[in-house]
């Protein structure tokens, strides 16, 4: 009987012991957690022209998450939401004060921000996350505190050259009408990815359709100032502002007979379609970065289709990384497995069908019985799967321009 009461007892201590252990791992497991959990977050928002619509869209994904009384809420983990002053003069220094009062991530939007963050990447021990890294400066960066979004825009032009090639050859019957325009604001690394992707686009049309389409060899991609001399000059207005510039590449282009029309030059693309819809003239816009017919409902009747730019799932992505992980290299590996993400195409939403009327139109003109059977979305999910799109896909995450061109990649616009 003593014997059994003494095993008891030992029993006892023994789960005792436990439960205490337990509760001390519990202590210590929350004691991590809880500092990202309580940690602050802030993003810096410009209301600036320059990449204005990535900022807002960075601006609107992290607000969604934003409750009342300025506290943001993800999944009922309670955090701070602080903002910087919209003053860009002092990018580099205005990180400090957010690091010095414990910050654990800035979301840094926009390409104003690169030199910024290169000269805080010493001794950094809270994390930047670059919002739209066009250039790939910091994408697979050694330091694991620093970490970006950015879309492979290679892909995104691509398949606008052969969407823009199928509806010059289904609409117009005359060879000579087949020609697209295009230009971008400056030679940024990102700029000319979308530009070479489209000329990509427009090739790979041409191939594939060799032998189904009569004179497809004279789609033709039009600068909006040939008479130049270099890349920079024929191709670049060198702005991205609504100072007129946009209106003389339009213009231009529309002279020569440009029935599509792709500006890379954040608002000057609403230059494009301010002028087709004054002067009422058969041309279509392509919009960039964010899905124009919703932020030009005005002008949706000239707008052909989008290459946008949705940072809204990384985002989120990114946030949920430092509440589900228990360590700072946790939280840069899930951060950095999510750097490049996928490019879409959007169409117009009042008429989402439109380009599915194209698609079987130009399957209805060129004999080509599949394009009745399948929408424009299962078409761009096949080109995501050719060879030549993974080619681009890969030279998408280059981030010095020079690598590009000095591997025969770029032949037009650098």
């Amino acid at each position: 009987m003593k014997e059994k009461q003494r095993n008891l007892k030992r029993y006892h201590n023994l789960l005792f012991s436990f439960l205490l252990l337990l509760v001390f791992i519990t202590i210590i497991a929350s004691s991590i957690f809880m500092d990202y959990k309580s940690s602050t977050f802030i993003m810096e928002y410009y209301n600036l022209l320059y990449d204005k619509s990535i900022n807002e869209e960075t601006h609107t994904t992290i607000e969604e998450t934003v409750k009342t009384d300025n506290q943001l809420y993800l999944q009922n983990k309670k955090y701070n939401s602080v903002f910087v002053p919209k003053d860009s003069s002092s990018l580099a220094t205005s990180f400090t004060p957010f690091f010095d009062n414990g910050t654990k991530a800035i979301f840094a939007s926009g390409f104003l921000f690169e030199q910024a963050i290169k000269e805080n990447l010493s001794n950094l021990n809270n994390f930047i996350i670059y919002v739209d890294d066009g250039a790939k400066t910091f994408v697979n960066n050694p330091n694991k505190y620093i970490t970006s979004i950015s879309i492979p825009e290679i892909t995104s032009g691509f398949l606008a050259g052969i969407l823009g090639s199928i509806y010059l050859t289904t609409v117009y019957d005359n060879p000579k009408d087949w020609k697209a325009g295009l230009w971008g604001g400056f030679p940024f690394f990102s700029i000319v990815l979308f530009m070479s992707g489209y000329q990509y686009g427009m090739e790979f049309f041409k191939y594939e359709f060799q032998e189904i389409i009569p004179n497809v060899d004279q789609l033709e991609l039009l600068s909006p100032f040939p008479n130049k001399t270099t890349p920079e000059q024929k191709w670049y207005t060198n702005s991205f502002n609504l100072d007129g510039s946009g209106t003389t590449a339009t213009i231009n282009l529309l002279n020569q007979g440009a029935k599509v029309i792709y500006p890379i030059a954040g608002f000057q693309t609403k230059e494009a379609l301010n002028y087709i819809s004054e002067n009422n003239l058969d041309a279509k816009v392509i919009g960039v970065d964010s899905d124009a017919s919703i932020k030009f409902p005005e002008n949706e009747k000239e707008i052909l289709f989008s290459t946008t730019k949705d940072f809204k799932k990384p985002l989120i992505e990114d946030i949920n990384a430092f509440y589900t992980s228990s360590s700072n290299d946790e939280i840069s590996k899930k951060l950095k497995e999510n750097e490049v993400f996928s490019s879409e195409i959007t169409f117009n939403h009042n008429d989402s069908k439109s380009f599915d009327n194209y698609l079987k139109a130009f399957g209805k003109k060129y004999s080509l019985e599949i394009f009745d059977k399948i929408n424009i979305n299962e078409v761009i999910n096949y080109l995501q799967k050719t060879t030549l799109y993974k080619t681009l896909l890969k030279y998408s995450n280059f981030a010095d321009s020079a690598t590009f061109s000095s591997e025969g990649n770029v032949t037009l616009f650098k």
